[in-house]
């Protein structure tokens, strides 16, 4: 049965496949586009690190960064657009 449950950072398995996804990113990638992360970029408050497992083996990771963590205030939709369930809006002072 698959389970997706937050993430510390410290398992060997979640550490082997950031690394891996780093790499292959990394090397794959024209480095203007490359926005991958390293654990330790991860590893930072305002930012979540999900992983699912199916069983004992990791099979995929994710991770949600707070935007008002960064300074963004959450909106109303603005614009044409509409209020969604599934859009979020947020401002930023410059």
């Amino acid at each position: 049965m698959l389970s997706l449950r937050p993430d510390d950072l410290t398992s060997p398995e979640t550490l082997a496949l950031i690394d891996e996804h780093v790499a292959e990113m990394r090397a794959t990638s024209p480095a203007e586009s490359c926005h991958v992360q390293a654990a330790d970029e991860l590893a930072v408050p305002g930012t979540t690190l999900y992983t699912a497992w199916d069983g004992g083996q990791l099979v995929a990771m994710g991770a949600i960064k707070r935007l008002d963590a960064e300074g963004f205030v959450r909106c109303q939709p603005f614009g044409s657009y509409t209020d969604d369930p599934l859009s979020v809006f947020y401002t930023l002072r410059l």
